[in-house]
């Protein structure tokens, strides 16, 4: 949160070094794997982190950068539980964001979101003729996790991801949101 207000001007250097200080703190925690990333839940680090270390890196020194880049290059398999509901795609969208920031290659991150969406996202975001994502960790199912899995995907399809899956990711998160939309009372609000 700090470097995005910092890469917007809003920040000053009491902001600046506690930002440091947070990404060093996580990145460390990052390297050391899912076991030592708060409640082992990397699946939610790997996006807010390929998001600071673009704002804050060209502010630091070349050896803060090189740290944060070599603790960041920790393989996605390490860092990860490897769930295959809604976190499934918090990863992908993870992973995406660190290829387009330099720290996985184009492959690294294509490979784990094309064998993530063939080998479990696709079924739960198609299983059903309104492509709603079935989360299945939930009776009943909870539409919070179609919203935030479906926003994971968009992002892929937003943010120019081009994998073999692309055009069918991208059909099928419209058509979820267009769904979606009948189920949008007029003031915004959703069916709990």
């Amino acid at each position: 949160a700090a470097s995005v207000l910092i890469a917007n001007g809003r920040g000053d250097k009491t902001l600046l070094r506690a930002a440091d200080s947070a990404m060093d703190w996580a990145s460390r925690n990052y390297a050391g794997g899912v076991s030592q990333i708060p409640d082992q839940h990397g699946e939610f680090y790997i996006y807010p982190l390929a998001l600071a270390y673009q704002n804050l890196a060209p502010l630091m020194t070349p050896s803060i950068r090189s740290a944060w880049l070599t603790r960041l290059r920790t393989p996605l398999a390490d860092v990860i539980q490897g769930l295959e509901w809604n976190w499934r795609t918090y990863a992908m969208k993870g992973a995406w964001a660190m290829y387009g920031v330099g720290i996985l290659t184009r492959t690294q991150a294509v490979d784990f979101i094309e064998s993530s969406w063939t080998g479990t996202q696709k079924a739960r975001a198609t299983a059903n003729s309104f492509s709603m994502y079935e989360d299945g960790t939930s009776t009943p199912d909870t539409i919070a996790y179609d919203y935030a899995a479906r926003g994971n995907l968009m992002y892929l399809v937003t943010a120019g991801y081009d994998g073999a899956s692309a055009g069918e990711i991208k059909q099928t998160v419209v058509q979820g949101a267009k769904a979606g939309l009948y189920l949008v009372d007029p003031t915004g609000q959703a069916p709990h």
